[in-house]
């Protein structure tokens, strides 16, 4: 029984899918409040819902306060396994909330979501089930302060405090980019200057092993997901001109996609500039050619076979704002979802 279990881990892991979430973005935690909002700050009462901010008890948390109306669904913030978990075990009308451990993209982080009735208290839970209802909360200490209805959300990393605010809304993370890396793990140092690419991030990009109908493990090119809201152009060859001769080697190919939604450009006078570009090299689409709108986490295409190079089974990711390069670690290993400044 060991062994099937092992294997139907695996094919839950080899399935190829046509759509994955965004890496680091959390989706909608309570219902009705389809952005995220967050209790404002200073509230009526002079509490503070954002990340830091003092509470009721004149605690100072961690953590920030999502809006939500009593009796509201609550939803699972990403996959994991959850545990029930009293915030103040005091027995009080709010002390109840769930803990979730998360999986896949969200390894090794945490979430406690509290003053919720949880309609489950264990198990696994995938990224947007319900997992319980907003409780009243009406039995606070001071019970006539006048603050807005909410839940309390507080997000953890290796054990350490995470400001979830820009986890949660306005969230400018990329999505997973291959299909064998759920994390977006680096090949080498971030942000570098790559000869014949640019000036961006190197990802692994190994081949995925799959299990035939004949039992047996065999290999296959990994597929490749938009990593951002997009315009799709299909191919370029980011290498250029030799001697004016064409270069056709292997990796010289690549997918070019103009951002859109919230990645999109502006109209400066008369002139429309496109704010987010993302070239990705030594892919090659696998969609009908031609512009078109694509969404972040579409499979777009699959990483090439270039068993002869180096750069053989990783893929090159270069985000450009305003056509010039800018430094997005952050967003791509989902690690701080806030846009940092641009000029």
């Amino acid at each position: 029984m060991k062994g099937l279990a092992t294997i139907y881990k695996l094919m839950l892991f080899i399935i190829s899918v046509d759509y994955v979430h965004s890496h680091g973005c959390i989706p909608v935690i309570c219902e009705g409040n389809i952005d995220n909002s967050l209790r404002r700050c200073p509230d009526y009462d002079n509490t503070c819902g954002s990340y830091g901010g003092k509470r009721f008890d004149e605690r100072y948390i961690k953590g920030v306060d999502i809006l939500c109306q009593p009796s509201s669904a609550v939803y699972a913030p990403f996959d994991g396994v959850i545990t029930y978990q009293r915030p103040f075990r005091d027995n009080s009308c709010i002390d109840h909330g769930l803990r979730i451990t998360g999986e896949g993209q969200w390894i090794g982080y945490i979430a406690v979501i509290s003053y919720i009735e949880p309609i489950r208290y264990g198990g696994r839970v995938h990224r947007g089930d319900i997992i319980g209802h907003s409780l009243t909360l009406s039995c606070l200490p001071r019970p006539d302060s006048h603050f807005e209805p909410h839940i309390l959300f507080q997000l953890y990393l290796q054990g350490q405090p995470v400001n979830p605010t820009y986890h949660l809304k306005e969230c400018m993370c990329t999505g997973q980019v291959c299909e064998s890396n759920v994390g977006n793990k680096l090949a080498s140092v971030p942000y570098q200057n790559t000869r014949g690419f640019g000036k961006g991030w190197t990802l692994k990009c190994h081949a995925v092993q799959e299990l035939t109908n004949s039992g047996e493990m065999a290999s296959r090119l990994p597929d490749i997901y938009a990593p951002i809201d997009g315009h799709f152009l299909g191919r370029f060859r980011p290498m250029p001109l030799a001697d004016g001769v064409e270069d056709y080697q292997c990796t010289n190919n690549g997918i070019f996609i103009l951002g859109a939604g919230q990645w999109t450009g502006k109209t400066v006078g008369l002139k429309f500039i496109i704010n987010f570009t993302a070239h990705i090299y030594n892919a090659k689409f696998s969609i009908e050619p031609g512009k078109q709108t694509i969404r972040q986490g579409q499979k777009i295409g699959q990483r090439l076979d270039c068993p002869s190079e180096s750069f053989s089974n990783n893929i090159f990711i270069e985000l450009r704002y305003k056509g010039r390069f800018a430094n997005f670690t952050n967003l791509i290993l989902g690690e701080d979802c806030k846009l940092p400044p641009l000029h």
